[in-house]
């Protein structure tokens, strides 16, 4: 059974189904047995991660009043105010995106004991049906500046509360104020009654509880932004964890499952939504040889593919092996260690599962 935080508490039934670790938030990881039993992730079943407390009445996996308003500021020609409600009056548009935490995948970095944060495994991403109103739309109605070069998020959280920035031209081209997720009101957990959703972008930048967006020169000076989900470049200096890089989990076999005859290995493949997953290869000898996997539609550009393929193995123990390539010519490192960086973000290497094939 997932523990459960006493000073804290998540409502929701649901929260049964996740894995549930307290860090310096609230994390609920998702188990693959669920995650694999939805090409759309219910909103009940997806993951949770918080930096800070939640807001008055948001603890909850049920929707919460379209209250509030949202401030739209900085580098526009006119401030705005707009009641949350009143968005829903605004041209409605739905995208499937993949929303991955940044640090999923990190406690297969090779000294993952060591780093600070959870030990996210597969279970930090979902793939999700969202609506709301394009980003573009609103800011446009408040006339953007031409000297203006990022969005700042901030939202409502609780503590020292949490900022992000993203580039204005991403931000217009993809930008949604998310109301609803897999066509129910948001609930509170995932940020409700209204989030930014920066598809292709790590879940960090995906700001819960938003408040307010602030159009300026540059990047927000707000821990969330210059201290924390940032990696370290060769030159010492530092970026922020924006883009997805392409990434495959293995959804089947599970971690140490025993199965018999002919296994199916199947999962699923992302990227930052520039080029489609175009090509899955696995591989049962370490990566000396690869097949090619058989995959799935195109749900959309930043939705995740699925794939699987059928493999006769002989009885004994195994290890099978993903690798995702997409159109670009971007795919997997073998090695994870290759990107290791002290926070343990953006794990991409080729997914491992280990398993058994009995007589």
């Amino acid at each position: 059974m997932p523990h459960t935080s006493p000073d804290r508490p998540l409502h929701g039934d649901a929260r049964d189904e996740l894995d549930y670790t307290l860090d310096r938030g609230e994390v609920l990881e998702t188990p693959q047995e669920v995650l694999r039993t939805h090409d759309l992730t219910p909103q009940a079943y997806a993951f949770v991660r918080n930096n800070n407390p939640y807001p008055p009445g948001a603890d909850t996996l049920a929707p919460v009043p379209a209250s509030g308003v949202l401030e739209i500021g900085g580098l526009v020609e006119r401030e705005l105010a707009l009641n949350v409600a009143d968005l829903d009056r605004l041209p409605r548009h739905e995208m499937e995106a993949v929303m991955q935490c940044a640090g999923n995948g990190r406690a297969f970095y090779r000294d993952a004991q060591d780093i600070d944060g959870h030990p996210w495994v597969r279970g930090g991403v979902m793939n999700g049906l969202w609506g709301g109103v394009r980003l573009a739309d609103v800011l446009g109605d408040a006339g953007i500046r031409p000297e203006a070069r990022f969005v700042t998020a901030t939202g409502a959280d609780g503590g020292c509360g949490f900022e992000k920035s993203v580039p204005l031209a991403d931000a217009l081209e993809r930008g949604l104020l998310v109301r609803t997720l897999g066509g129910e009101p948001l609930a509170g957990a995932h940020g409700g009654p209204l989030r930014l959703l920066m598809p292709g972008f790590f879940g960090t930048v995906n700001v819960k509880w938003l408040r307010r967006l602030t159009l300026t020169d540059h990047e927000s000076p707000h821990e969330a932004q210059q201290q924390r989900y940032r990696v370290v470049n060769a030159d010492g200096t530092s970026r922020p964890c924006w883009h997805q890089p392409i990434k495959s989990v293995i959804w089947s076999p599970l971690p140490g499952e025993s199965t018999t005859g002919t296994v199916l290995v199947s999962g699923v493949a992302w990227n930052d939504g520039s080029a489609p997953v175009s090509r899955v290869e696995l591989s049962v000898d370490g990566g000396a040889s690869w097949q090619d996997a058989r995959l799935g539609p195109l749900r959309g550009p930043f939705a995740w593919r699925r794939w699987d393929a059928q493999l006769t193995l002989a009885s004994g123990a195994h290890e099978v092996m993903a690798r995702a390539t997409d159109d670009l010519g971007r795919t997997q490192p073998l090695h994870g260690d290759e990107g290791w960086n002290p926070d343990g973000y953006e794990f991409h290497a080729v997914d491992r599962v280990r398993f058994t094939v009995g007589d």
